[in-house]
């Protein structure tokens, strides 16, 4: 017996092989680029070894991939098992020169290795754009129609494509990086019937078709210096039955300078520029404690909505006052972007009293007139008198009218005996039932007279957090991504924070925060939500995928789901 065990493990050891020996290697995507170009270095090694990458700061790095790969071969009874490990870094050169990629090494359980080395020249991409301006086949290009501005205010930026061979097809555009700007295409490059504007153009004596890939509309949210990265394009210049023949590149960078709308500003001024209106109204301002009231703020025009905050009024403590419903609807031309946003209040005083609530105030700068504006709703007088109770919740909320058609006799050719049916156990429950629901409704109406304040607070917090987790998810599902959608996605992890934690949207801080997740000692669940934080804001200034943004909806979600687990 054991001399069989000793054979087949031999021969085991003849049919199995393992290919996880030392080695490395190392590959550079380019070794000439401009300071606008993106390139790849990739370290392969096998999935035992440790991988040290060279020194890289001298480039700036993008993206970061690790990767891993197995495979198995089975060649005349020879079964080879192999495991890839993969580095690969996202670089652009950061200035006009020459520059070495020293050395990868690998530690391995067998032995180390080392990679060879990469010089990379790196050419200043504004000489090279306009060197090859009118000059070479093709090149991209990016153009706005301001290289000054001020806050708020609204410029074009156009991508085009200077080419002498007129594409089959366009493949893909990719706008680049630019912080602290809202920006939004004016292009719908979805519909069915959208095609690109397509020009003819001499350029230093060369005819060149311009392609217009994209209208962008941008509203700087900071002072400062905006520079606006290079934008990507690709375009199919011949299919072929298996291929194709691609025309690719990047475009040059644009520097913009972002100013204040005037050397002074107010304090109570946020940044609004535009042309805005207000109107507001409130249902009733004499009313019973317990008793609910509506207040409507909207606020329309056009200007930068993107940094349109939402309404703050300093209700008295006795006032319960839940988070606004919002309804807005907004579309962005060359002016801007222009709509409304309606807030509506649900009010609930709890003690008798006269109380006064300040007005709300918006200052913006009107760029037409020159100047700075106040609009501002009236001051509140409420009279509350003595109450009890609260507001019965209607069934019918919308006051729908029940039409004649919805309830219809039912003919039966049998004629219709009360003999049959009484005394039987369906008869019982037809006049038991309105019995039972008068009393069930006797209830749960003494249940909501009895509810403290505390009570009805954490009713209302418990509502809205079920509103916000139900937005979540409407925005998980979205086919198409727009600036509402970011918006609401942060709107409703702001609702959930604030009903978590008990605190006011003024408390709303990434410092502040993490400090309240940090007393659960969830050090990784504080280190995702700063991260989850910083994307969102990042996400309302800089375009974002509809991917990335699926996945960043997913990630909020998947926070809050283990937030609300933690007791």
């Amino acid at each position: 017996m054991y001399k069989l065990i000793l054979h087949i493990t031999f021969l085991l050891s003849l049919s199995l092989g393992w290919a996880q020996q030392a080695y490395i290697d190392a590959a550079i995507s380019a070794t000439t680029v401009t300071s606008n170009d993106q390139f790849t270095y990739k370290i392969t090694t096998d999935c035992d070894c440790d991988i040290i990458p060279p020194d890289l700061s001298a480039f700036d790095i993008l993206q970061k991939m690790p990767g891993h790969m197995e495979s198995t071969s089975n060649i005349n009874g020879q079964v080879t098992k192999q495991c890839i490990s993969t580095m690969t870094y996202v670089l652009r050169g950061k200035k006009k020169g020459k520059f070495e990629i020293g050395e990868a090494k690998v530690k391995c359980k067998n032995a180390d290795k080392r990679s060879e080395t990469f010089t990379i020249e790196v050419l200043n991409a504004d000489e090279v754009f306009q060197e090859n301006e009118g000059k070479v086949a093709y090149y991209f290009k990016i153009e706005s129609n301001k290289d000054l501005v001020r806050v708020g205010e609204p410029f074009i930026v156009n991508f085009f494509m200077y080419t002498e061979a007129r594409p089959q097809d366009i493949t893909n555009i990719n706008s680049g990086a630019a912080g602290g700007i809202f920006r939004e295409n004016l292009f719908n490059e979805r519909a069915s019937n959208f095609a690109f504007p397509v020009a003819e153009k001499a350029v230093k004596g060369k005819k060149y078709y311009v392609i217009q890939l994209r209208k962008e509309v941008c509203i700087a949210s900071a002072p400062g210096q905006l520079k606006i990265e290079p934008y990507f394009g690709r375009a199919v210049e011949q299919y072929h039955f298996f291929d194709a023949d691609y025309m690719e590149g990047y475009s040059n960078s644009l520097d913009i300078k972002v100013v204040n709308v005037a050397n002074e500003l107010p304090e109570n001024y946020y940044g609004m520029a535009g042309e805005f209106e207000l109107s507001h109204e409130i249902s009733q301002t004499e009313v019973k404690a317990n008793r609910t009231i509506e207040l409507r703020i909207k606020v329309s025009g056009t200007g930068n909505f993107n940094s349109f905050r939402n309404p703050e009024l300093l209700f008295p403590e006795s006032f319960l006052v839940g988070d606004p419903e919002i309804e807005e609807s907004f579309q962005t031309d060359e002016n801007g972007i222009n709509g409304f946003a309606e807030y509506v209040y649900q009010i609930t005083p709890t003690k008798p009293g006269k109380y006064n609530v300040l007005p709300y105030v918006m200052t913006y700068y009107d760029f037409n007139a020159k100047t700075f504006k106040s609009i501002a709703t009236e001051s509140f007088e409420f009279n509350v008198s003595e109450g009890t109770g609260g507001d019965v919740i209607s069934t019918n909320p919308n006051n729908e009218m029940i039409g004649e058609d919805d309830i219809r006799h039912i003919h039966d050719a049998n004629t219709f005996k009360m003999n049959s049916v009484f005394g039987k156990m369906w008869w019982w429950i037809c006049l038991f039932t309105p019995l039972a629901s008068l009393l069930g409704f006797v209830l749960w109406r003494r249940h909501k007279i009895n509810l403290t304040a505390d009570e009805q607070k954490a009713v209302i917090q418990k509502s809205k957090e079920k509103k916000a987790l139900k937005n979540m998810a409407q925005i998980q599902s979205s086919s198409s991504l727009n600036v509402s959608d970011i918006k609401n996605l942060k709107r409703s992890l702001d609702d959930i924070l604030m009903s978590k934690f008990n605190l006011s949207r003024s408390q709303l801080s990434l410092k502040h925060l993490s400090e309240q997740l940090n007393t659960y000692n969830q050090s990784e669940l504080t280190a995702e939500f700063e991260t989850i934080w910083n994307q969102i804001e990042m996400a309302q200034f800089a375009p974002m995928s509809n991917a990335n943004f699926d996945d960043l909806a997913r990630r909020t979600k998947a926070f809050v789901e283990r937030l609300n687990q933690l007791k």
